[in-house]
């Protein structure tokens, strides 16, 4: 396998395993998009000999369905192409979602509230002995 191959098929992976609930609804969208398309035929066959009256509701619902499918998908497209993946800009980058809005109340830039599960594992790395030794060693000479 080359390198080229490898490369592509990580990356396509990486985009799968993020975008996999909107990949999936694109899927289920064509799906019964292209499933009812094929099966119109024998609808209305079906409806031209049993209930003429119906075929066209039955067009009309087949049309809506198969566009709609289409549209579900560009639409899709559309938001992971613009970089939205449901959820609001601020809940990405692990801000609370109130924090944009306090800052353009305020007029000041959004600065992330610390957090303390944050400061828990450097805490952790000063409490150890041979690190804290280690600082006391360097401290000394200089």
């Amino acid at each position: 396998m080359s390198w080229y191959r490898l490369a592509r098929a990580t990356v396509l992976l990486q985009l799968g395993r993020k975008y996999r609930r909107r990949l999936l609804r694109m899927l289920f969208a064509l799906g019964l998009a292209l499933t009812t398309s094929w099966a119109y035929p024998d609808v209305a066959a079906l409806l031209a000999t049993q209930a003429p009256e119906w075929a066209v509701t039955a067009l009309v619902l087949k049309t809506v369905v198969i566009y709609g499918g289409f549209v579900a998908v560009f639409w899709e497209l559309s938001q992971i192409l613009a970089g939205r993946d449901g959820q609001p800009a601020a809940q990405h980058r692990g801000e609370p979602a109130a924090a944009p809005q306090r800052a353009r109340q305020s007029g000041t830039a959004a600065q992330p509230d610390a957090d303390p599960q944050a400061l828990r594992p450097l805490d952790e790395l000063a409490r150890k002995t041979k690190l804290r030794s280690r600082r006391e060693k360097i401290l000394e000479s200089d």
